[in-house]
């Protein structure tokens, strides 16, 4: 019976290496596994390279497509009526009339245009005026300052459609609406420029102020 005995004490113990060594396999097994799982998580988070930046949109040098252009003013509550020498006059919302807008075309696109606002007539007084001069100049500089102020609100929105994306920075757009208000006040010209567009102030005759935006050619 020792033999017997023996025998299965000897195959027990096999039993049980075998079983020991099978878990050390599975073991080892499953923590390679993981390892290249969790390789493959990290290298996939992070991107081999960096996305290339999106470019800033531009317009065409050749300007904006006219019934864009038309609209961005439909949007900003405009009403444009053409008259027979091919100008447009531009009403609020309440039909009074604000302006005139002469666009420049390039085929189907709009490159600049140039709106004309009617001053006020100012009164001609003695070197020392009296009560009544006084208060036509008070009027007047009243009036001039309400036109100008038009001036600016309406040459904000025309800068918007000529320049769509932004390209003249708000800076300079700044600059310009000041410069509106200090030529205008003080009846001079002037010109200036930005990366995309110039701008050029002018008078035709004494009681008109014209300005006007072009685009840059390429």
């Amino acid at each position: 019976m020792k033999p017997a005995l023996r025998l299965l004490q000897n195959l027990g113990f096999g039993f049980l290496m075998l079983c020991c060594i099978a878990g050390l396999y599975l073991y080892a097994k499953n923590a390679e596994q993981s390892g290249a799982d969790a390789s493959a998580l990290s290298t996939s988070a992070v991107p081999s390279a960096l996305p290339a930046p999106v470019p800033a949109q531009t317009l065409s040098t050749d300007g904006r497509l006219a019934s864009d252009f038309f609209g961005a003013f439909s949007e900003a509550g405009f009403t444009l009526q053409t008259s027979d020498d091919g100008d447009y006059a531009l009403f609020d919302a309440d039909m009074e009339r604000q302006c005139t807008m002469a666009p420049s075309l390039r085929g189907e696109r709009v490159s600049g245009l140039t709106l004309s606002f009617s001053l006020p007539e100012k009164p001609v007084t003695a070197k020392s005026p009296s009560l009544i001069e006084q208060a036509l100049l008070d009027r007047y500089a009243s009036s001039l300052a309400e036109t100008l102020r038009l001036a600016q609100s309406v040459f904000g929105t025309a800068l918007d459609a000529l320049d769509p994306y932004g390209e003249v920075p708000d800076t300079t757009r700044r600059r310009w609406r000041a410069l509106i208000e200090e030529c205008g006040g003080e009846g001079r010209s002037a010109s200036d420029a930005a990366e995309a567009l110039r701008l050029h102030l002018y008078y035709d005759g004494e009681e008109t102020l014209c300005i006007a935006l072009e685009r840059k050619p390429a």
